[in-house]
């Protein structure tokens, strides 16, 4: 019988192809009456398994050993390592297709039948490379060292725990914030804003020592950083430690001024000022406490913490101090003064209300106008609720929303009984709320709710017109979550 010369197997006189190998078989016509074959490409058998075997490797086998890969991550932590690599995956490829490459050619050698090849080939292919990863990703992780695969930043990796925390810090859920920034450190260990917002954390879960301590790391990593200073003073102040909180405040007040001169007139250096007058009533330093409540209304004549820190100081320094008079004039011609400014202030809001065709820029001047009287009431009566009220109102007609609500915010707490204050903060939360985005949008409308449910529940005969407004909020707010 005649023989393949490529693969040496017994193939019939009439066979074109090697059924065994694949070869090409002719008849030589010198040959005798048996019909001996002889291979025209006796190479082509291993070639031809060669390129099966790279063909599988390069897909099939590979994903198979993917899918080994995944599960053995938890034991062999070199694979986990090449893995997390950008081209991790592509080493196991190229490891796949070579052993196919190999191995492949390997079972003609082996077995007669081609499908028992196949699947001879495809187990040692699957058991061969497998054990060359694992090898090769053992302890120093050669796979990253020899091929060089660049790997995710420790930055990239952890900004999933950081934008977590985050989300946890906006749900109030502190511990789950502080677990979370702490995963981020633990990759990130020079970053201060994180120290910052763990910080933070902890001083709303009352941790006030651990909030003191990341709130100096953070200094620590970045000496430009200003907020830690803030409310390390507010963790001082809660553990009763007054003198380290007006530390933390007088310093925090110094390094605003080196950022901005323009610093010293804005609303925060009047809360910084309040804080510290704070401080020194509790450390019964009446004066020093009426000398920054002072600088808090330099400041903002109409400053209400300032108002109530200075009058508390008041009461309790001994008789020898003289406290600051708020008004040196008699208290009929200041009453007189004060209606000759609301007056002239209402006389303006008339005219802008009764003129719809005067331009934008035209009401705003004429708004400021009558502001500027009201102002001037203020400063001679600084507990003149009426006049916060006017001013909120003015304010939100000019589209000036921001002071509008700084405004109402000071009628309610002088009056807050009165519902007016709750309007038109409400509708100033919303408009603003509208124009944002994002957390701040959220929490506009939460707080224009919040006004919103104030009126319905408190002010029982016209609150209930603003029903409808609530539920429009209500809806904002959980569309928003």
């Amino acid at each position: 019988m005649p023989i393949c010369h490529a693969c040496r197997e017994n193939v019939e006189v009439d066979d074109k192809f090697c059924p065994h190998c694949g070869a090409t078989l002719s008849t030589n016509s010198q040959s005798s009456n048996r019909g001996i074959t002889i291979p025209t490409g006796g190479c082509m058998g291993p070639v031809v398994w060669a390129l099966l075997g790279f063909g599988y490797g390069l897909i099939p086998g590979y994903f198979i050993q993917l899918m080994l890969a995944y599960p053995s991550a938890e034991i062999f932590s070199g694979i986990a390592t090449v893995l997390d690599s950008s081209m991790g995956a592509i080493g196991f490829m190229f490891i796949s297709a070579i052993v196919g490459v190999i191995v492949f050619p390997i079972a003609i050698a082996v077995r007669n039948d081609n499908n028992s090849r196949f699947v001879l080939s495809v187990f040692i292919h699957t058991i061969t490379t497998y054990i060359l990863i694992v090898l090769m990703t053992l302890n120093a992780t050669p796979v990253n060292q020899h091929l060089q695969y660049p790997t995710h930043t420790p930055v990239a990796k952890g900004i999933e725990h950081l934008r977590q925390g985050e989300k946890y810090l906006d749900q109030e859920d502190y511990i789950k914030a502080i677990e979370s920034f702490a995963a981020y450190i633990n990759l990130n260990p020079s970053d201060a804003r994180v120290y910052m917002k763990r910080g933070e954390a902890h001083r709303l879960l009352e941790q006030y020592q651990e909030a003191i301590h990341d709130y100096d790391k953070s200094l620590d990593l970045d000496h430009s950083s200003i907020w830690p200073y803030h409310y390390k003073g507010m963790a001082y102040e809660e553990l009763e430690q007054y003198e380290l909180a007006i530390q933390s405040w007088e310093r925090y007040i110094e390094v605003r001024l080196l950022e901005s001169a323009n610093w010293k007139n804005s609303e925060q250096a009047a809360n910084a000022y309040c804080n510290i007058g704070f401080s020194y009533i509790e450390l019964g330093q009446n004066q020093k406490a009426i000398d920054n409540f002072n600088k808090a209304l330099v400041i903002d004549p109409n400053y209400s913490c300032a108002f109530r820190g200075k009058e508390q100081a008041t009461e309790t320094t001994p008789a020898t101090a003289t406290p600051t008079p708020l008004v040196e004039s008699s208290t009929s011609e200041i009453a007189q003064r004060i209606n000759q400014h609301l007056e002239a202030a209402r006389d303006i809001w008339d005219i802008l209300r009764k003129d719809s065709f005067m331009s934008g820029s035209e009401r705003t001047t004429k708004g400021l106008e009558a502001i500027s009287h009201i102002d001037q009431a203020i400063q001679l009566d600084p507990l003149l609720h009426e006049a916060y009220q006017d001013k909120a109102l003015i304010y939100k007609e000019i589209g000036m929303c921001e002071d509008s609500v700084l405004a109402s915010s000071m009628a309610i707490n002088l009056n807050p009984t009165g519902i007016d204050g709750y309007i038109d903060r409400m509708e100033c939360y919303r408009t603003l709320g509208e124009n944002a985005l994002g957390l701040e949008q959220k929490s506009l409308f939460q707080l224009a709710l919040n006004d919103g449910l104030e009126i319905v529940n408190n002010f029982s005969l016209k609150g209930q017109t603003f029903a409808k407004d609530v539920e429009e909020l209500r809806e904002l707010v959980e569309k928003n979550n």
